[in-house]
């Protein structure tokens, strides 16, 4: 009986370590290339930490038909240029709680197939007026691919690429490729 318990012991304190050495590096991550360059704080900010905000969706967000357990992630990169400091928004929505490869379309007022996820490109000037209007481009191979979810621990990681049109300049197109994250859901 003893042994038994001194083993079980053991396990268990050797399990809490393995889970401390998990979280030892940062958990909200991303890297992404936007046409083909690094998509990051221009010039960089100080503390180097970038915005990635996870946030599981609460039920009936979009409608009542649409998935319970969704996650949404917004990734935000700012800009200093001569006035102002500016701000582009990207956001993959909707993001089923489970791995796999899911399509993303633009976002719709109504809920579509639980497979698909909304994505949203948005640069504004300051922090509070719209600048060009982006929408996803449905004809190119746009996609979120969950590869790894830690449930327990509440991390979820993958790959994503997706590319926007100017709604008023059909030559003006943003492509975010080799996408990568790694997230710390803020529910679990």
């Amino acid at each position: 009986m003893k042994m038994n318990l001194l083993l079980i012991s053991i396990v268990a304190v050797l399990t809490n370590c393995n889970n401390a050495l998990e979280l030892d590096e940062p958990i909200s991550q991303y890297s992404v290339l936007m046409n083909g360059e690094p998509w990051e704080d221009n010039p960089p900010t100080v503390t180097n930490d970038q915005v990635l905000q996870p946030v599981k969706r609460i039920q009936g967000f979009y409608s009542n038909d649409c998935q319970d357990s969704t996650i949404n992630i917004t990734m935000k990169r700012g800009n200093y240029d001569s006035n102002s400091y500016n701000f582009e928004l990207l956001k993959l929505n909707k993001i089923p709680n489970k791995t796999g490869k899911y399509q993303c379309i633009k976002k719709t007022l109504f809920c579509h197939q639980d497979t698909l996820v909304y994505s949203n490109f948005t640069p504004l000037i300051g922090d509070d007026v719209l600048g060009e209007i982006y929408k996803t481009i449905d004809t190119e191979d746009n996609y979120i691919l969950i590869e790894s979810l830690d449930n327990r621990l509440g991390i979820m990681g993958g790959k994503f690429q997706v590319s926007f049109l100017n709604v008023n300049d059909d030559k003006d197109t943003v492509r975010f490729t080799d996408g990568t994250f790694r997230v710390l859901l803020s529910e679990r």
